[in-house]
């Protein structure tokens, strides 16, 4: 039986349509896919916000148990970091005052971390806090490897304490050698100085 002019048109017309919407999902494919090829490229490059210093970036931390304490998950946000040893008399004078007030800076705002990176092997630093814990310095432990890395962080002669404050673009805002009084770290993390109930009048 022959089909119909009119008929056949339809048939044709339809066909055509059904073509062209399968080229646009190709092409919305095509173009989903390399979006996401281009996410995933500049998340492996990138994968947590800006690097820190090279320095900081190749320094070996440790916790005091043993395991490697990586600090990528920190990029992209404010970060204070204390060098510091149990056998350095200004660390531990300062150690006390800088994690209180690092108690407020990081309760004010999300995204802000800090550090007590020691110098010093694990039984000496756990000995120490458990004398004098810290509630809101992570504690990591940087070794001889980390002494090289503060002389590249600003440091040249490599004095404890040694403190510096990253920004959430991984660039070194300010860096402080010697001890910091609490006035001191009072301005530092929060930009303004408040006396502690303790406090003399």
């Amino acid at each position: 039986m022959n089909e119909s002019p009119l008929l056949s048109r339809r048939l044709w017309l339809g066909m055509g349509l059904a073509g062209l919407g399968l080229g646009a999902a190709a092409y919305q494919w095509r173009r989903q896919t390399a979006r996401q090829a281009a996410a995933l490229a500049a998340s492996a490059a990138n994968p947590a916000g800006p690097r820190f210093p090279e320095a900081l970036e190749n320094l070996k931390i440790h916790t005091l148990s043993g395991q490697p304490l990586d600090l990528a998950p920190w990029r992209g946000q404010a970060v204070f970091i204390n060098f510091w040893a149990p056998w350095c008399p200004p660390c531990v004078k300062e150690l006390p005052l800088i994690d209180r007030a690092v108690g407020l800076w990081k309760s004010a705002a999300p995204g802000r971390q800090a550090m007590a990176l020691a110098l010093d092997q694990a039984p000496n630093v756990k000995a120490f806090l458990d004398s004098l814990p810290l509630q809101h310095l992570s504690v990591g432990l940087g070794g001889l490897q980390a002494m090289d890395a503060l002389r590249h962080l600003g440091n040249g002669a490599g004095v404890l304490p040694f403190s510096m404050m990253i920004g959430p673009d991984g660039q070194v805002q300010r860096s402080h050698v010697g001890e910091l009084d609490d006035e001191a770290i009072q301005r530092w993390l929060l930009g303004s100085y408040t006396p502690a109930a303790s406090d003399p009048a």
